[in-house]
C-alpha cells in the first residue's frame, strides 16, 4: 500500500509540473509583425529598408516586408532606408499576427544632379535623436531669425564639461544616412547660429 501512495504522489507532482510548463509556453507565445514599407509618393515597395523592434531587425524583402516576431505587449516600430527620411510608429501586439504599413519620404536634394543633399533639416516627420554628453542637452526651437524654420538649439548649463555636446542622429544606432562623397563633393556644411560674437563653436 505504501508503493501505490508513492507512486501516486510521484505521478500528481510529474502531471502538476506538466501543467506549470504548458502554462509557461503560454505566455511566451510570440506573434508575427509584418511591416509594409513603401515610397511616400510613388506607393512603391522600399526593398532594403531596415526594420527595427525592441532590439530586433530584419530588412524588407523585394515586396517592401519585413516579419518580426514578437511577445505581448506595446512596441515602437523605427524604419530607415538610403535615400529616404526615418520613420517611426507605435505598434500594440495582442492576441494575434499584426501588420503595420509605414510610408517614407525621399530625402531632400538641391538639384537632380545632387551637387548637394541635406542630411539633416530639423524639420523631419521624425525628429532627429539628440544624445547629450559631458551634461550638455539639444533640442528643436523656433529659428531666432527666420520663424518659418527650425534649428537645433544646444542647452550648455554652467555645470556642463567643458567639452560637453550633443550627437544628432536620424536612423538605427545613432546613425545619419549615408553622405554621397565623391572625387569631386568632399565638404560638408553645417549652419551654426552663436547666440555671442566671437563665442568658439566646436563640431
Amino acid at each position: 500500500m505504501k508503493k501505490i501512495a508513492i507512486l501516486m504522489v510521484l505521478m500528481m507532482g510529474l502531471l502538476a509540473l506538466a501543467g506549470c510548463s504548458s502554462d509557461n509556453e503560454s505566455v511566451m507565445v510570440d506573434y508575427t509583425l509584418t511591416t509594409n514599407v513603401t515610397d511616400e509618393t510613388t506607393g512603391d515597395p522600399i526593398e532594403g529598408a531596415a526594420v527595427e523592434v525592441d532590439g530586433k531587425k530584419e530588412t524588407t524583402n523585394a515586396n517592401g516586408l519585413a516579419q518580426i516576431d514578437l511577445s505581448y505587449g506595446e512596441y515602437k516600430v523605427s524604419v530607415s532606408a538610403d535615400g529616404y527620411g526615418n520613420a517611426s510608429a507605435p505598434v500594440n501586439i495582442s492576441n494575434s499576427d499584426s501588420s503595420l504599413d509605414i510610408a517614407l519620404s525621399e530625402s531632400s536634394s538641391e538639384d537632380s544632379e545632387g551637387t548637394s543633399t541635406t542630411i539633416v533639416n530639423f524639420d523631419e516627420a521624425t525628429a532627429p535623436e539628440f544624445r547629450g554628453f559631458g551634461g550638455a542637452s539639444g533640442e528643436i526651437v523656433e529659428d531666432p531669425k527666420d520663424a518659418s524654420n527650425q534649428v537645433m538649439k544646444l542647452i550648455k548649463p554652467n555645470t556642463a564639461e567643458t567639452w560637453a555636446g550633443v550627437t544628432v542622429s536620424t536612423g538605427l544606432d545613432d546613425s545619419i544616412p549615408a553622405v554621397p562623397f565623391t572625387d569631386t563633393k568632399t565638404k560638408v556644411t553645417v549652419k551654426v547660429y552663436s547666440p555671442e560674437v566671437g563665442m568658439p563653436i566646436r563640431l
